[in-house]
């Protein structure tokens, strides 16, 4: 009877911690060196840490031809709902 108490509190327990941890996380990044202020919004895996992320390739069209650059960005982490109402984002396509 133990055994039986015992797996299915450990059966919810499981089941609590793997539905409350979020799989990954919401980062805002921001750089003065791009050729105009820019802002944007990067999901990232739950094992980064916003604060590692510190350069950003940005690919750009120039001439009919595509060029990647790679610029210095500064990141911190956001709640999910919130990236709604941060102004100007793109949207993805």
């Amino acid at each position: 009877m133990k055994r039986r108490y015992f797996g299915a509190l450990l059966t919810v327990a499981l089941l609590v911690v793997v539905g409350a941890c979020q799989k990954s996380r919401y980062c805002l990044c921001v750089s003065d060196q791009t050729p105009a202020p820019d802002t944007m919004v990067v999901n990232i895996d739950r094992s980064m840490k916003c604060k590692r992320l510190q350069r950003l390739g940005v690919a750009t069209d120039h001439e009919g031809e595509r060029v990647k650059t790679v610029y210095d960005y500064a990141c911190t982490q956001i709640d999910k709902d919130s990236v709604s109402t941060y102004p100007n984002l793109p949207t993805p396509k």
